[in-house]
């Protein structure tokens, strides 16, 4: 097989992971910084009830 066209057949399969690598980063984020603000959320609740005693 030449180089060419060792290329040529990974190209499909390049196109492919250059396209779901940041869709899956994207996704990645998205859910941790989902789970952080929660995480905030519920300290700051725990931290508004223990003031207001």
């Amino acid at each position: 097989m030449e180089p060419a066209t060792t290329v040529l057949t990974l190209l499909p399969i390049m196109i492919i992971v250059f396209y779901l690598i940041p869709i899956v980063f994207i996704v990645w984020v998205t859910f941790t910084v989902i789970k952080l603000l929660k995480q905030q959320s519920k300290l700051l609740g725990e931290i508004n009830e223990k003031m207001n005693k």
